[in-house]
């Protein structure tokens, strides 16, 4: 589906979770597209989000969502908006839409954020927070007590399960780091398989029942599965931590000067109200912060190392199924 197609919010006759939100808020709110006297002063607010930042989530639903979120910005600050939310295919595309200002904010997931901002023409604003450690997640490296491995090297033609909520893989792109540091060669070659699953406890469960020897999943995952279940704590070994990466941002395009500070505002007090954290539960987000270049330093500097001994991956960006991502 290309950039910009309207998305329909009803399949076979029943709507849609996301279409229900929509007319939940409106019979909530009957007044909310009343015409209000005087009238609301008027602003622009173009959001384009690329395919990989939305990650797993269909497609329409992240449309939908995001179309919503639009609306609710304008109707918290007190402007009539004229906006839109798109969705692009492509790096290509997201990059035209900046460089000839045809877009006001720009979601990207880190790598592409690293790739764009030498264009000077973004601005970092805000990202998603998850868990605990907030704005960035660390990824673990983990296997069993029992298995007897106590580092990467020993993890030679093991059978490890991958996890990212996110579709670029950082946590893989850190391993592989790892293993070029300590010589050890690429990760298809090292590993007996590496699996992408869509769920940490489709990591870590089967590590900690014995049936495959590790898995890689990141520090919010991590930390909700054993608050659910401390014998996983017990059971499981972190050997190897990555250092802390921001996974995405939401960027200003430099040009656009309407009510910044109302919008970071709004986009920070999303968790506030049921509205802002049913939105932000589809976007698998618990709250906004604000955010500057600097934290995108440490993903910076992994993408520079990873690419300085490999090509970027095949699969990088993609929304990850439960493939094995080796390659000969």
């Amino acid at each position: 589906m290309t950039s910009g197609t309207r998305m329909s919010m009803k399949t076979n006759g029943i709507l849609t979770p996301i279409a229900m939100l929509w007319f939940g808020l409106a019979w909530a709110n009957p007044m909310a597209h009343a015409q209000t006297k005087p009238p609301l002063p008027h602003a622009r607010l173009n959001v384009l989000a690329s395919r990989n930042s939305v990650g797993a989530l269909n497609l329409e639903d992240a449309q939908a969502a995001g179309t919503i979120w639009v609306q609710a910005v304008g109707r918290r600050r007190g402007f009539q908006l004229d906006s839109r939310f798109e969705i692009s295919d492509s790096l290509e595309t997201t990059r035209k839409r900046i460089e000839e200002s045809s877009v006001d904010l720009v979601i990207l997931d880190i790598v592409e954020y690293v790739k764009l901002a030498p264009l000077g023409l973004l601005q970092p604003f805000v990202a998603m927070a998850r868990g605990k450690t907030g704005k960035v997640q660390n990824y673990h490296l983990i296997v069993n007590r029992d298995s007897g491995v106590a580092s990467i090297a020993d993890l030679r033609g093991k059978s490890v399960l991958s996890y990212s909520r996110v579709a670029v893989d950082l946590g893989g792109m850190w391993v592989e780091t790892l293993l070029n540091d300590r010589h050890l060669g690429r990760a298809e070659r090292f590993f007996g398989s590496i699996t992408r699953v869509t769920k940490p406890s489709s990591a870590c469960l089967p590590v900690f029942f014995g049936k495959l020897d590790a898995c890689l999943v990141d520090s919010a995952g991590w930390d909700v599965l054993t608050e659910l279940n401390p014998q996983l704590a017990s059971k499981l070994r972190i050997i190897a931590t990555s250092p802390a990466y921001l996974e995405g941002v939401t960027c200003v395009q430099v040009n656009h000067k309407d009510f910044r500070e109302e919008l970071m505002q709004s986009l920070l007090g999303l968790d506030q109200d049921p509205e802002g954290r049913q939105i932000l539960a589809i976007f698998k987000g618990d709250r906004v912060v604000a955010i500057t270049d600097q934290d995108a330093a440490s993903a910076r500097e992994l993408w520079t190392k990873y690419l300085s001994f490999a090509a970027p991956p095949a699969s990088a960006g993609r929304p990850a199924g439960g493939q094995d991502l080796r390659r000969p």
